[in-house]
């Protein structure tokens, strides 16, 4: 399945804002975003795994020490793939595809 994700697209920026189905909605919702300042990006991934349940995907973060922050891994469609792809340092965010407001961090540690 393709995703669009909406997210900053600095390296060790502020992650994805949201996940959507068509390119189209993700520009709408950075419209509504217009006094966040941000360096916009919309990249087109691959859903990693094969069933979406409920419409929610799984944003998985890799945790960089070094920088102490963390960038973006992938998005899967299970969120125990999404944990065990970051490790025990890594975060993971739950997001309602086309319903960036939506999400709740589900792996922080």
């Amino acid at each position: 399945m393709i995703i669009f994700a909406l997210m900053d697209s600095a390296f060790f920026g502020r992650g994805v804002f949201g996940i959507f189905t068509s390119e189209t909605l993700a520009l709408e919702y950075a419209a509504k975003l217009e006094n966040v300042f941000c360096q916009w990006e919309i990249k087109r991934l691959n859903l990693i795994g094969e069933e979406v349940d409920d419409d929610l995907v799984y944003v998985a973060y890799i945790y960089h020490e070094l920088y102490d922050s963390f960038t973006l891994e992938g998005v899967y469609a299970n969120g125990d793939d999404a944990r065990d792809a970051v490790g025990h340092k890594g975060m993971v965010v739950q997001f309602k595809i086309d319903s960036p407001d939506k999400k709740k961090t589900i792996v922080n540690t």
